[in-house]
């Protein structure tokens, strides 16, 4: 019995050569970061406290934009995080910052987990609640707030540390995130049964009818092309197929970030998998930003 988790990209050797240029890494620059004290939490029954932590003053555009972000950061404990988990908090703002949204105006959520430190391969995130100046509350002291509570769909295997993120449009202020904790679900076994185990030896290519040289339609195709484009029809001639599987390690049982139900049954990675652009897109946006963050520091 395992259970269901994040999933760092894993692809055979072949595809692996062909996607080198992705990069490994990522993070986000984050106008408006601030970090609350790791001796603030403490946990009472299942209930993990994180504390509070306010941003530094942002202003929003007419516009959502990832690269211009209020942050705060949360220790973890480095415990599991199992499915149906709540993270609740209160979010509280300013009577200046509540008038500069208006009726259009609002503030997005996504709450990143990572299960080690600036490890975006192996990040679980939630998201993307959505409020604006309607959703909040006054308060005696003339301040509005709002209530959040996000829900974990599948387990974290580490809870290494928290970044509550957002964006939004038309809003200039500082957010104060309160109370924020952790209530853990109980960690149950889901019905997943495994019927087949890893064969003791593994199949391997029957190159036998491989060609030595193939035309292609384009005439302009790279020799990787054309050395795929070879392997794939020897493969054909013997009978045999590359098993393909999409977001093969991001959708799985295991929950150790680095294998699928591929590799559990057979020993190795798809030979091919399928990844939507944006995915890389915003994987390789997501680097580019973490080594900015970084330097800037």
């Amino acid at each position: 019995m395992r259970k269901r988790g994040w999933k760092a990209i894993a692809v055979c050797t072949a595809l692996a050569l062909m996607l080198s240029g992705v990069g490994a890494g990522a993070g986000y620059p984050g106008s408006g970061i601030a970090h609350a004290e790791e001796s603030e939490s403490n946990q009472t029954g299942n209930v993990l406290s994180l504390g509070d932590a306010q941003s530094e003053e942002v202003q929003f555009g007419a516009d959502e934009d990832w690269n211009n972000t209020l942050m705060v950061t949360f220790p973890g404990d480095g415990q599991t995080i199992a499915s149906k988990s709540e993270l609740d908090f209160t979010m509280t703002i300013s009577s200046d910052a509540y008038m500069s949204m208006g009726e259009d105006g609002y503030i997005k959520l996504e709450a990143d987990f990572f299960q080690a430190e600036n490890n975006w391969d192996t990040l679980g995130k939630l998201g993307w609640p959505v409020f604006k100046a309607s959703d909040f509350q006054k308060n005696a002291d003339s301040t509005y707030s709002t209530e959040v509570k996000m829900v974990f769909e599948s387990n974290l295997g580490v809870f290494h540390s928290l970044w509550l993120r957002g964006v939004g449009t038309g809003f200039k202020g500082k957010v104060n995130f309160s109370g924020v904790s952790l209530t853990r679900a109980e960690i149950k076994e889901e019905d997943v049964e495994i019927t087949e185990t890893v064969k003791d030896t593994v199949d391997t290519a029957d190159l036998t009818h491989m060609a030595g040289e193939v035309k292609l339609v384009d005439a302009d195709a790279t020799d990787s092309t054309k050395v795929l484009a070879a392997y794939l029809l020897g493969l054909k001639e013997s009978g045999q197929v590359v098993f393909g599987h999409q977001n093969a390690s991001f959708k799985s049982v295991c929950d150790n970030g680095v294998t699928s139900d591929a590799k559990d049954i057979t020993g190795a990675d798809p030979g091919l998998f399928g990844l939507t652009r944006w995915l890389l897109q915003a994987a390789r946006q997501e680097r580019i930003q973490d080594r900015r963050r970084w330097m800037l520091r």
